[in-house]
């Protein structure tokens, strides 16, 4: 119990030291193990959660949370072919389950399979269609297929869902930019920097999506408002 409540206070090395003493005392849980492979991947030490994982997977091997976990794992060492077979291996135990169904898509997504993702996406939506970050990827996997209508209207969706979000309003600027709608796309720009402006500063120089609008007066007051005063922030 300690240990749970070291994890959820985000104190995972206390979190680590009392499911080591449990493990001392003889107990080989497969949710004890599941719980200690979880923390270790919190923390980045993904050996060690990996190895735990296995052991629970080894223990109870029909619990699809632990499939999912471990392709969590392989997802972050960008092995997509190992994590698409985890979840696989998830959704046949727990086939309607949107979390993991979710997650598939991503992996397709990350791995440059659109068309594949957008299944996925669209089968989550099938079963729970108020899931923002569904909306939200598979707008970006047809902003990769250059089908700008239908990504703008699965990020109108997302922003519907949870309009505190920065993601969509920042895709949506992705959008605008791509289409040579500058006017639109500096207005979603403006309302990703006021929702989240450190994340958005860190992306906005790279995102070749972006280009169009760099040398904007505009865009560059933007970032001088919100960017240099968060560099400023840090620096004080």
């Amino acid at each position: 119990m300690l240990g749970i409540i070291c994890k959820d206070m985000g104190r995972e090395s206390e979190a680590i030291k009392f499911f080591n003493k449990t493990q001392e005392l003889g107990l080989k849980d497969d949710e004890l193990f599941r719980i200690i492979g979880f923390v270790y991947y919190a923390m980045g030490r993904l050996i060690e959660a990996e190895e735990n994982l296995l052991r629970s997977a080894h223990i109870s091997p029909d619990k699809a949370e632990t499939y999912y976990l471990l392709s969590h794992i392989e997802k972050a060492r960008q092995h997509y072919s190992k994590a698409e077979n985890l979840l696989l291996k998830a959704i046949e135990i727990e086939p309607d389950n949107v979390d993991y169904l979710y997650y598939l898509g991503n992996v397709y997504y990350r791995s440059k399979d659109f068309e594949r993702a957008i299944r996925l996406f669209q089968r989550c939506n099938s079963i729970d269609d108020g899931k923002f970050q569904v909306w939200n990827d598979m707008g970006l996997c047809y902003i990769d297929l250059g089908d700008y209508e239908r990504a703008k209207k699965c990020l109108k969706r997302s922003i519907e869902l949870t309009p505190l979000h920065f993601r969509p309003y920042y895709n949506t600027a992705c959008v605008y930019s791509l289409t040579d709608n500058t006017d639109e796309a500096l207005e979603y720009l403006e309302k990703s920097f006021q929702l989240c402006s450190h994340r958005v500063c860190k992306l906005v120089m790279k995102d070749p999506d972006l280009k169009k609008l760099w040398n904007e007066p505009r865009f560059i007051s933007l970032f001088l408002k919100y960017c240099d005063k968060k560099q400023n922030e840090e620096n004080n």
